[in-house]
């Protein structure tokens, strides 16, 4: 009975090792910590924390939560190099993790540095001068469609939203300023194709003569350029998307001339004509970038 039993223990054995051994083959291969490993470790991550341009960007900074972060970081690196001296190759390396962490949570505290601060800034007063161009556009066109109340509300509200961004702007807070500046350039820029939107209705009504007509046309074209020009502005930084609006530029500056060309001689039913198809080409350019109006 006991040599069966001792067989059965055997024959268990060899079964599960096979199965340990396969489990073990699996863990990954840990890697070797050495002295060499370490130090060289240590003397670039005393670089990263004590002379780096992050490091004197974090101690030159107002952050009081940053400088704790590269101190910490400090204090770890002396720690490790006491642990290398010891022989404790281990410790030490967790150490230089810990520090490792440290500094990179303190540089990113102080991640918008004057550079970024300053660039965030100069987009801000880009935005900022587009959307001034959209308001001025916007209340020459509600005046001369003569619009109501619904239209006086709008550029009430542009002018407060523009006013509230600018206010986040001077105390610094430029990401909050400049999410309120594109909200009130979306606002503008919807409020001016909603007042174009209408075109269609007037022009479907009898204009006293073609002359009037032609007038009403050359704004309709006029408004359409500066809406290329400004919401276009940082679509066309792309040099493909440049290339695309330039050349349906092209077109609409020909069919302008031409219908210049035909009002000087009087034929204003043709001049209109050539009109509509120049703004279509500015329609089209601005389209052709991605943003959509009404044709």
């Amino acid at each position: 009975m006991k040599r069966q039993s001792l067989i059965a223990g055997v024959l268990a054995a060899l079964l599960i090792l096979p199965l340990v051994w396969a489990e073990e083959t699996k863990k990954p291969p840990q890697p070797t910590v050495s002295e060499e490993s370490v130090s060289s470790r240590l003397e670039n991550l005393q670089r990263l924390v004590r002379t780096s341009s992050g490091a004197r960007r974090v101690a030159a900074s107002d952050n009081s939560k940053a400088q704790g972060y590269q101190k910490q970081a400090d204090q770890k690196l002396i720690e490790a190099e006491k642990l290398l001296r010891k022989g404790d190759y281990a410790a030490a390396n967790r150490q230089l993790g810990e520090a490792t962490a440290l500094m990179f949570g303190a540089i990113r505290e102080v991640g918008a540095d004057k550079e970024i601060d300053q660039k965030k800034r100069k987009d801000f007063d880009a935005k900022a001068a587009s959307v001034d161009v959209l308001l001025k556009a916007l209340k020459r066109i509600a005046a001369e469609k003569g619009a109501g109340s619904e239209s006086s509300q709008t550029i009430a509200s542009v002018e407060q939203g523009l006013q509230q961004a600018q206010q986040l702007a001077s105390e610094g807070k430029l990401d909050a300023a400049r999410q309120q500046l594109d909200d009130v350039y979306y606002q503008s820029k919807v409020a001016i194709e909603g007042l174009r939107r209408g075109d269609t209705l007037v022009r479907s009504l009898n204009f006293a003569t073609k002359k009037d007509e032609y007038t009403y046309e050359l704004d309709r074209n006029d408004t359409h350029k500066m809406l290329v020009s400004v919401l276009l502005e940082e679509k066309m930084k792309t040099a493909n998307t440049r290339k695309m609006v330039d050349d349906f530029l092209a077109k609409a500056a020909e069919f302008r001339a031409q219908a210049e060309r035909k009002a000087a001689g009087g034929d204003y039913k043709q001049a209109v004509e050539l009109l509509e198809s120049s703004t279509k080409e500015l329609v089209r350019a601005i389209r052709g970038a991605g943003v959509y109006i009404p044709g």
